[in-house]
């Protein structure tokens, strides 16, 4: 006789511990609001347009700044970069509009150059990092029409 296992009894959940719960802050970034002035406004406000652009985080950060990018963010399961092609991770409204994301430097500039072909790569490769100050990006019918839009809105030939 074989016992079949129903889908509840396979896929178990535990529960949160109640002290994970309690801590859970419902502001805007997390707990982390305070934090979040002057030069580290700018910090968060440059990876999280990174996010913004790419649907993914940006590798090698910092724990402080994990955290309140991941308060800040959502998993959804339609692409969420820019060009609709990729990345699954999405900036919540409320942060787009308190840290200006629109008119960040980078997500104007990307914005324009997906209008003119371009679609987002988010590493030069599987195993290289993801750096939040830039954005290589290629053109689908020249697959050698590279270009790389810096933090400040510049962009350069290639992805070197």
């Amino acid at each position: 006789m074989t016992t079949t296992l129903s889908v509840a009894e396979v896929n178990v959940r535990r529960r949160l511990r109640p002290e994970a719960v309690a801590s859970k802050d419902d502001s805007l970034y997390g707990g982390y609001d305070e934090q979040v002035q002057g030069k580290v406004r700018d910090d968060i406000r440059d990876r999280a347009a990174y996010i913004y652009i790419t649907g993914s985080f940006p590798t090698h950060l910092r724990k402080n700044y994990n955290a309140v990018l991941r308060a800040i963010t959502n998993v959804f399961r339609t692409p969420m970069s820019l060009d609709q092609k990729g990345g699954t991770i999405g900036v919540q409204d409320e942060a787009v509009t308190d840290l200006e994301l629109e008119q960040h430097p980078m997500v104007k500039v990307v914005r324009r150059r997906i209008l003119d072909g371009y679609t987002i790569q988010p590493a030069r490769n599987v195993v290289s990092r993801r750096p939040y100050s830039k954005v290589f990006l290629y053109k689908r019918a020249d697959p050698n029409d590279r270009i790389t839009v810096q933090v400040d809105g510049s962009v350069k030939e290639n992805w070197d």
